[in-house]
């Protein structure tokens, strides 16, 4: 299988090949396509300027200062996503393309690819931004954005923590740099930082030189370990920084043949120290051109000479990327070469490092598993044992492997690792496995690996992927890799997806790390894995999802529908390979004004695009393409299958649909636009209704010319995509009009509608068609073209000037029918506002204001409206820094410290209180937007079972399949072991997958040996199951061990509580929200806050209270409120007294069932002390619930209160009054059990 090609199912017939990692290199290129990205980032950040005194300082993470209280951006993270791609499901991250590791292991540097460097000082527990996520806030700035964009790292460590300086070589590599519209304008040079991750260094700790290498990219850097002097490997060749380097210095060719005139690239460089006669030397590997191959130079000797290979093995260099790495000591060094997908092997070469005077040789190695696979241009690595010259690391993609227990896994990082060594038996050969077969150790890790490094004497193993930074301590088991990703906040979001009620229901596409579903502050959790495209929601149910994995790739939530190209279990694999990378699909809600029977009144409409636009008015069930309104693939499961590829192609692919009202659309492509529109609206007997298409573009328009594979468009062909230019005249003549025919890729479109005519009806079409905005990359030999379009919604089209003001690509576009005249736009350098003054019949202009307080710095791939009850948010989703969010109805930021009503609450407004004719209050409704929603399941309340010992089960002993154990009596056992082994490995989840098998082996655990099976039963390996007995378990179920939480010890974080705590629905309006077990019980409260910085925890205070009823007899129903507390809570008064006093002490009495949890004025009062609190990361109190006396089926209620800073002042109120109205106050119903 090709990398994530999910097995074929019913339910997912539409998921392609998988992953093309240069196919999404190709499609953000042309999106990010940049002009002068310096002059872009002095326009979005020089007006900035306030005193210092003025600037809001955050907690360390992706935050960025914030200068006043005005427009600020919150973050909405991810700081943690869960569930990720690999065995064992670890908490992923963004990539990282380097990393560079101290030797102790626990002062590391990771360089994410758009994210820049982040440092942790205690091995990967906690991570901090090194500069780079913050605004520059100087007049003087002379870096453009793409300065996070991060390719090679090196880092000289000082002998005290703190004391390092980092060289940072900005820009990713890819595979084709400049065979696409638009070269990427990924780095700007070489950034040099003194001591940049030292407590107190400035915000922006980076100097810049070789700024000369902007658009470059670089592959590594090489320190000679005789002098000073540094040589990085870039796509042109090598460069040299020069002795004398203070200020913006260039970095000049080294004079050395072949490298004073090459510009090719070379993918690796290593300088190897001197070892005993053999000298220092410098090795670099060229990729292509007439001087592909490995290059070696010994110190003191003035040229390169190119490594000869010995014929014994049969193999040769390849003309492609190449990785280095040396033993320890360098007595020979390691390519790994790659030779391409067809090959099914990558190349391998032992090099000897002979004494001075002889040539060193390299030396083929057979055997070699394929780790590579078609992406070696992208994924490759390699690393020695530094206790074993002959045992090498191999990186890659991802590998396929039967595991012991005789489960298949395929979805992991391919990193291998075996001895070196001549086969007597294949004429004495080089083989990697001998003599033992390589073993397959990326267990556990994200795939696509880029980086691997060795640390604690060769005991640790790291390494940085596409799915963030991962530790083994066992290099050579299956299983070793763990995650060290919480807080690394890199995720790259591409698209965002907001419900229209719940504010806090989000979904965000991310590069690589799938479709992510938010939970709370900065947990996230994964939706679908893989890449994650374009999403929408369903606007008549916005609890269903449609989500893009990549090209025609879509998954839908709930299962029930499918994407356009799927007929019962059969694909159109042309259509589905042949659309865009991503794309962005629209969903909008629609009525039928008397539908007939059967025929739903209300009902959605999504479109999706490939190379034609689909379109479904039952959320995927069912599938046409517009205009023509049939089905050009309902003959596909016939026998033969009729298929009509051709129907309604556009000649191009499509990258976004909109919606202009449920009769008109609007369809972009990258020098393409449509307009279609349906005559007399839905018909009320169903179907989609006469649709017709268009053009709307500007005069002198031709379209462009068909890519292959695509089926041509049926209107007249053309491949001018821009305006020729003028004969030259004398003198010369007056410029033309700015046009968007001149730029080269149009990147994102919105509808511009004006506001409803009257109260209660639609926003109003601008014009005969409609206005619109269109965003482009403009045009890097055309500075006076522009990046931003608008359509009059008749016949003209104006530049609206943003390009004057922040010269930068514009990747997303927002707009909102109650502000017609206002347009968003988001650029590789942030978000700008532009509002539109009309002049009668002369063009109208644009003034534009930056909103970039707070935001860091980078591409913005999104934006998205949520606006309701008042409130209204501008969501962004931005290059490997998350989903951040901008309040809008009132533009001034203040902190806020809350707990939720609900899992899609955030505090921003009181709720209206729907007041129905029984007289209870309700909030709101649930996603589906039709259930009423409960206002007593608040998620920040989490009562759990306290942990307690277990003996051994009697179902005992398990095994992995069947396991006959259940989910808790697992978590309990794994929470003892992984306190008993201090194995961070072990995740106590209840999960047992094949990562927790290898775990279990590691540590001694009793296997059941299965003998192999023959025909004709189906054939099977023998195998060698892990199981838990009895023995092993009592083992490990002692002391301490057995009563240790699943986190071990100390405080939880709030991802801890969703991944290794039972889940707690939200519940239901008329019952308890959760039930548990009488006994010993914890409850942890979230503390949430947001706001202009960060909050100290010990300037907050939390209480907890329960209510049992205390009548003898027709007591409180767990499932009828009514027969619950419903007068004014006696306790405001006591509570008041509790957390604003010095003591924590009341003697204000309270009863009727109420009473505080904690009979100690220790107990009933917590702070969070020792913990702070910002938008990504929540605060923790835990409190002891006794439970035990308690009859069944009685009911608590839960209240948590908390004071932030300031005093509070209750007054008496009812508790649902106070759940909602009160962001200090929050309810959880209980139903106590005896089974």
């Amino acid at each position: 299988m090709s990398r994530y090609e999910w097995p074929i199912a019913p339910a997912h017939a539409d998921e392609g090949d998988g992953d093309d990692p240069a196919a999404r290199s190709r499609y953000n290129s042309r999106r990010r396509s940049a002009l002068d990205l310096g002059k872009a980032l002095r326009a979005s950040r020089t007006p900035q300027q306030l005193p210092p005194a003025a600037r809001r300082g955050r907690a360390p993470g992706p935050f960025a200062p914030i200068m006043g209280d005005q427009f600020v951006w919150q973050h909405l993270g991810p700081a943690t996503v869960l569930g990720g791609q690999a065995e064992g499901n670890p908490r992923v991250a963004g990539r990282i393309n380097a990393l560079c590791v101290h030797e102790l292991g626990q002062r590391i540097y990771a360089a994410s690819a758009n994210g820049g460097v982040w440092y942790s000082k205690n091995g990967g527990d906690s991570w901090v931004a090194v500069g780079g996520l913050a605004p520059t806030n100087t007049a003087g700035i002379n870096r453009p954005a793409q300065r996070n964009a991060c390719g090679a790292l090196e880092v000289i460590f000082g002998t005290n923590e703190g004391d390092d300086t980092v060289f940072l070589g900005t820009g990713e590599v890819n595979s084709d740099p400049e065979g696409h519209v638009g070269d990427s304008e990924g780095g700007v040079g070489i950034l040099v930082g003194d001591k940049p991750a030292k407590p107190g260094a400035a915000a922006d700790p980076w100097k810049p030189e070789a700024h000369h290498l902007v658009n470059n990219g670089i592959y590594r850097f090489a320190r000679d370990p005789e002098s000073a002097t540094i040589l990085v490997a870039t796509l042109t060749g090598l460069y040299q920084r020069p002795a004398a380097h203070a200020g913006e210095v260039d970095w000049g060719r080294p004079t050395a043949t072949p490298f004073a005139t090459l510009d090719k690239p070379c993918t690796d460089i290593l300088w190897t120290a001197a070892n005993g006669t053999s000298p220092a030397r410098c090795w670099v590997w060229v990729k292509d051109g007439p001087d592909f191959g490995l290059w070696v130079r010994a110190n003191g000797t003035a040229n390169f000479k190119k490594v000869t290979v010995d014929a014994t093995a049969g193999l040769a260099y390849v003309a492609r990327r190449g990785a280095l790495a040396a033993s320890n000591p360098p007595t020979q060094v390691w390519l790994l070469n790659d030779y391409g997908g067809g090959a099914g092997t990558a190349g391998l070469f032992r090099v000897t490092n002979p004494a001075s005077g002889t040539d060193p040789v390299a030396h083929g190695v057979v055997g070699v598993p394929d780790v590579l696979r078609n992406q070696g241009f992208y994924d490759i690595a390699i690393a020695v044992d530094p206790n074993n010259a002959n045992r090498v690391v191999l990186g890659g993609c991802f590998m396929e492997d039967v595991q012991l227990d005789g489960r298949q896994v395929q979805y992991n990082a391919a990193i291998t690792v075996a001895d070196v060594a001549a086969n007597p038996a294949n004429a004495g050969i080089l083989t990697y496995g001998q003599p033992n077969r390589y073993t397959l150790i990326g267990l556990g890790a994200h795939a696509d690996v880029h980086a691997l490094a060795f640390s604690n004497a060769g005991t640790s193993l790291w390494t940085g992927c596409d799915g963030g930074v991962f530790r083994s301590d066992r290099p050579d088991r299956p299983a070793g890799f763990y995650p060290r990703n919480h807080g690394l906040s890199i995720s790259e979001s591409n698209y965002v997806a907001c419900h229209p009620m719940a504010e806090g229901h989000l979904l965000s596409g991310l590069q690589d790390n799938g479709t992510v579903q938010r939970m709370s502050s900065g947990v996230w959790k994964m939706k679908y894995m893989g890449d994650g495209g374009g999403i929408v929601l369903n606007a008549a149910n916005p609890s269903e999802s449609f989500a893009q994995y990549v090209q025609g790739n879509w998954n839908r939530d709930p299962t029930g529908g499918t994407g356009p190209l799927t007929r019962g279990n059969l694909v159109l694999p042309s259509e589905r390979d042949g659309a865009a990378f991503y794309s962005m699909p629209a969903n909008i809600a629609n009525t039928r004004s008397a539908p007939a029977a059967g025929v739903p009144a209300s009902f959605s409409q999504t479109l999706i695009g490939t190379w034609r636009l689909w379109y479904s008015d039952d959320f995927g069930k069912s599938w046409v393409t517009l205009p023509t309104a049939t089905d050009p693939l309902a003959g596909m499961t016939a026998t033969p299958p009729v298929i009509n590829a051709g129907q309604d192609s556009l000649g191009n692919v499509i990258t976004a649909c909109r919606w202009q009202g449920p009769d008109v659309a609007w369809v972009l492509c990258d020098q393409r636009i449509r307009r279609y529109s349906r005559a007399a609206g839905a018909p009320n007997g169903g179907g989609p209704g006469v649709w017709v298409d268009q053009n709307v573009v500007p005069t002198g328009y031709t379209p462009p010319p068909t890519p292959p594979g695509i089926p041509p468009s049926p209107e007249p062909g053309g491949k001018a995509k821009r305006r020729p230019p003028p004969p030259p005249p004398a003198p010369a003549p007056a410029p033309l009009p700015i046009s968007l025919l001149d730029s080269e890729v149009w990147t994102d479109m919105a509808p511009n509608l004006d506001a409803p005519p009257a109260p209660g009806q639609p926003p109003a079409q601008h014009g005969t068609l409609g206005a619109l905005y269109v965003g482009t990359i403009g045009h890097k030999t055309m500075p006076n073209t522009d990046t931003l379009f608008w359509f009059d919604g008749t016949d003209k089209w104006y530049p609206t000037g943003l390009h004057a003001i922040v010269p930068a690509p514009v990747l997303a576009i927002a707009c909102r029918p109650e502000l017609p005249l206002e347009v968003w736009a988001g650029t590789t350098v942030g978000v700008w506002q532009g509002v539109r003054t009309d002049h009668g019949a002369d063009a109208p202009t644009w003034a534009w204001t930056q909103r970039v307080n707070g935001l860091p710095e980078a591409a913005v791939e999104d934006l998205a409206f949520h606006s309701f009850n008042g409130v209204t948010l501008l969501r962004a989703g931005v290059a490997a820094r998350g989903v951040w969010e901008l309040r809008l109805d009132d533009p001034t930021a203040a902190d806020r410290t809350y707990l939720r009503i609900h899992e899609d609450d955030l505090r921003y407004a009181v709720p209206p209180l729907v007041t129905p004719p029984n007289g209870n209050l309700r909030v709101l409704k649930k996603r589906d937007l039709v259930t009423d929603r409960s206002w007593h399941s608040s998620p920040d309340i989490r009562p759990r079972k306290a942990p307690a010992a277990m003996p051994a089960p009697s179902t005992l002993p398990w095994r992995r399949d069947p396991f006959r154990g259940t989910k808790e009596q697992l978590r309990r056992f794994q929470a003892a072991l992984r306190s008993s082994t201090s194995d961070p490995r072990i995740v106590a989840n209840g999960i047992w997958d094949v990562y927790f098998s290898e775990v279990l082996r590691d540590h001694g655990a009793p296997v059941l040996a299965v003998p192999a099976t023959v025909p004709p039963a189906p054939p099977m390996p023998a195998l060698s199951v892990a199981r838990i007995n009895a023995a092993f378990w009592n083992t490990h179920m002692t002391g301490a061990h057995a009563t240790r939480e699943p986190w071990g010890t100390g405080k939880p974080t709030e991802a801890d509580l969703y991944e290794l705590t039972p889940d707690i629905p939200e519940g239901d309006l008329g019952r308890t929200s959760y039930a548990l077990k009488r006994g010993a019980l914890k409850v942890d409260i979230v503390v949430q806050h947001r706001g202009l910085g960060a909050r100290d925890g010990a300037d907050v205070r939390v209480t907890l209270l329960q209510w049992i009823d205390p009548k003898p007899h027709h007591r409180a129903k767990w499932n009828d409120t009514a027969t619950w507390f419903t007068d004014p809570v006696p306790w405001t008064g006591a509570v008041n007294e509790v957390l604003n006093s010095a003591a924590g002490t009341t003697a204000l009495a309270f009863g009727a069932g109420w009473s505080f949890v904690g009979s100690t004025d220790a107990t009933r009062r917590q702070t969070l002390a020792g913990q702070t609190l910002d938008a990504t990361h929540a605060g923790i109190a835990t409190f002891d619930l006794a439970t035990g006396t308690l009859a069944n089926n009685r009911v608590i209620l839960l209240v948590a209160v908390i004071r932030a800073g300031a005093d509070i002042a209750l007054a008496p109120a009812t508790l649902q009054e106070l759940a909602l109205t009160r962001p200090e106050v929050a309810v959880r119903s209980l139903h106590v059990t005896t089974t």
